[in-house]
């Protein structure tokens, strides 16, 4: 009898403490942004701003968390890497018929791109054709590289054929049909994605202060939240013809952290780096033996940062954020990335508030029965006591006798 009891109150116990945890984390994210307005059910685009990522307690993949009636919305987090494409011309060489009465249109690729599509520029008809693709390097030796494949060139002026990859100089087009008329081409296009580029948004401007010694000059960059700051553009006066080491520290505790070694000359400087949230940069400057250089004014960015997530019509939504205690959440949705395609629509985000302030009125019970939780768990805590002593003390009388 004594072990069930203890067993409940054990159970209770859980239960209790279970649901103050969870209380307390339902109020742990500072702040929260209303979502605009969602015109029509699909995958969107948020922009993380630095209003947003400098009230992050860190990463803000691991912090932001998007909420409908309370319950989390997977999401994707992106960073701005930019990938430019490049728009090819590929003109009309020569157009004709062949010996079996079949109109046809040859394309030139003067740069021998890597190619896997044409988009045609064509006067507008309706017609229905079968067409044949072949590539040549001497315009002479034709290889087949799709054969026979329906097209229905309707009422749009571009038209896109893809095929496998190739790099051809020469592209030779078959209207197949002995004896139609020819289709007015006009020319090829293909676009070519160019490298990477990282985008960045632009933080705002810290407070610049400047100590110059005999040697040395120490500049203070104090902003108004702590940034993942990932480029610095420094714009630097002094003497006509310069040229300095700096470093680039973060404080630490009581120490400095070597983020960067840079070195500086005449005109504007750009320094790209990796810093942890701070809300201090400081640059020192070794001046030697020449006059002191100055720091006139800095542009400070970060990294772009967005996060895609499925939304719906009609549908309210929210981010939280600024949880010391959050961790990178783990969605299905990171699973299907490559299903989402790449032009999405952005959604912009609302005012910041204080999430704190928004919630206080449904946890002012729970703040008032505070002394009752506490109390609950000092009577559980001395029942399992008196259990635990008289079940020691039974054990004990039983060994005796």
């Amino acid at each position: 009898m004594s072990l069930k009891i203890k067993n409940r109150a054990v159970l209770l116990l859980w239960c209790v403490l279970h649901t103050a945890v969870a209380s307390a984390q339902h109020d742990t994210y500072q702040y929260k942004a209303a979502l605009d307005e969602v015109p029509q059910d699909g995958f969107y685009k948020v922009a993380l701003t630095p209003a947003i990522t400098g009230r992050c307690y860190s990463d803000a993949r691991h912090d932001i968390r998007v909420l409908h009636n309370g319950q989390q919305v997977p999401y994707i987090p992106e960073h701005g890497i930019v990938m430019p494409v490049r728009k090819a011309i590929l003109p009309v060489m020569r157009t004709g018929t062949d010996t079996t009465r079949q109109f046809f249109v040859i394309f030139e690729n003067p740069a021998l791109l890597l190619i896997d599509h044409l988009l045609l520029d064509i006067e507008n008809a309706d017609v229905v054709r079968a067409l044949t693709l072949s590539g040549s390097d001497d315009n002479i030796n034709w290889y087949a590289i799709r054969e026979d494949f329906n097209w229905n060139e309707s009422a749009e002026s571009q038209k896109g054929l893809t095929f496998p990859a190739i790099h051809y100089r020469y592209l030779k087009l078959v209207f197949n049909g002995a004896g139609k008329l020819p289709v007015k081409v006009k020319k090829a296009e293909t676009i070519t994605p160019g490298s990477n580029i990282q985008s960045y948004m632009l933080l705002p401007s810290p407070i610049i202060t400047q100590r110059d010694s005999s040697r040395a000059s120490f500049v203070t960059l104090k902003f108004d939240h702590k940034y993942l700051v990932s480029k610095l553009e420094l714009t630097v006066s002094g003497p006509k013809y310069f040229h300095r080491v700096a470093t680039i520290n973060i404080p630490v505790g009581q120490d400095d952290s070597r983020i960067a070694s840079v070195a500086l000359s005449s005109g504007a400087q750009t320094i790209t780096m990796v810093t942890p949230p701070a809300d201090e940069i400081k640059v020192y400057i070794r001046n030697e033996d020449s006059p002191p250089i100055h720091i006139d004014a800095v542009r400070a960015f970060q990294d772009a940062q967005y996060l895609i997530t499925y939304l719906e019509k009609g549908q309210s939504y929210q981010l939280v954020f600024g949880d010391s205690m959050a961790h990178a959440p783990v969605y299905d949705l990171a699973f299907f990335k490559d299903s989402i395609g790449r032009q999405i629509p952005e959604l912009g985000v609302g005012a910041i508030n204080e999430a704190r302030q928004d919630i206080a009125a449904d946890t002012t019970q729970a703040r008032d029965n505070k002394w009752l939780l506490w109390l609950v768990l000092i009577v559980i805590l001395a029942s399992l006591s008196v259990v635990t002593f008289k079940m020691v003390k039974k054990v004990g009388g039983e060994k005796s006798a």
